[in-house]
């Protein structure tokens, strides 16, 4: 453990003062312009995702952990886009692959599915594939305001690391050293580059877990990052409209547009996570699922009361 902890300051420190000497760079090669669909005003240097990516596999790598190598692609592939704007297909068809690699690679579901016939697991793993690459768009997709995507991540990895692998504290510790960077008012984003590949953390982790109960309960604490753009692609479905163009309509960002500062919505989020966390900690799986009901009807009176028409 003390090797982990030493590993996860040294990774802070770097993270912190690469930061700090990239974001003058990223600012000349990386800037994210304002546009209709922006939540900011001024141009803000992106892809600084880049930074805790490298430095987190590193410390990672040191510490012999070898589940980042999975995500790099991710990042990689995050980058590139971050510079060139790819076509979705194109996105979409490497995050199909790294999305099947992590699964195929679990032995939790090679376990939970050795007693069924091929057609069924093969329509299983399908499903699951395709679960994995929405988990890592919905990801990308909540990165919009100040702080929330790394603020709601720390939580959600610090619970990780003490519940099952402590290894998970170094990409913390990175991601802990980011957020004095990206929150409000941000001097940098974390791009496609970081949103991809935490996305494809957060598929990683729950492919890991030891037993349908433990997957549900952390399905559920991360819920307020999934359940946002889930619910938004299912009313715009409802509504008729394209769900494959990009548009404004997630919470979060209509919360933006009422008004709402990004601190205070980052936060909120950040709350509704440490709120299921805490349920899930001194309650277990029946508490967390009262607990996530509560949060679900506030979402929903929120919802109601904002934004009726």
């Amino acid at each position: 453990m003390s090797k982990v902890f030493l590993i996860s300051l040294l990774s802070f420190l770097l993270t912190f003062v690469l930061l700090k000497i990239m974001i003058p760079f990223l600012r000349d090669f990386l800037l994210d312009k304002p546009n209709h669909r922006s939540s900011h005003i001024l141009p803000i240097p992106k892809g600084g995702g880049i930074v805790f990516v490298l430095v987190g596999t590193l410390g990672s790598l040191i510490n012999e952990s070898y589940f980042v190598l999975f995500l790099l692609p991710l990042a990689i592939l995050g980058f590139v886009d971050d510079k060139l704007n790819l076509p979705r297909i194109t996105r979409y068809f490497f995050q199909l692959i790294i999305s099947s690699l992590i699964i195929f690679s679990s032995n939790f579901f090679f376990q939970f599915l050795a007693n069924y016939n091929l057609i069924f697991t093969l329509i299983i793993y399908l499903t699951l594939i395709f679960i994995g690459s929405g988990i890592i768009n919905f990801i990308n997709f909540m990165d919009g305001i100040d702080g929330l995507v790394t603020g709601c991540f720390i939580l959600i990895l610090i619970y990780f690391s003490i519940t099952t692998d402590s290894d998970l504290l170094i990409i913390c510790s990175t991601l802990i050293s980011f957020l004095f960077f990206n929150w409000s008012p941000a001097k940098i984003f974390m791009g496609d580059t970081g949103s991809l590949f935490l996305g494809g953390l957060m598929v990683y982790l729950f492919s890991r877990t030891n037993s349908i109960e433990l997957l549900i309960s952390f399905f559920i604490i991360s819920s307020p990052l999934i359940l946002d753009p889930l619910f938004c692609l299912l009313q715009r479905y409802k509504n008729k409209k394209n769900i494959f163009i990009a548009h404004k309509e997630h919470l979060y960002q209509r919360l933006h547009i009422k008004g709402f500062k990004h601190s205070l919505i980052s936060k909120s989020y950040m709350l509704a996570i440490l709120f299921l966390i805490l349920c899930h900690n001194f309650g277990g799986l029946s508490i967390l699922i009262m607990g996530f009901g509560i949060i679900i009807s506030i979402g929903f009176i929120i919802n109601h009361l904002l934004f009726a028409e």
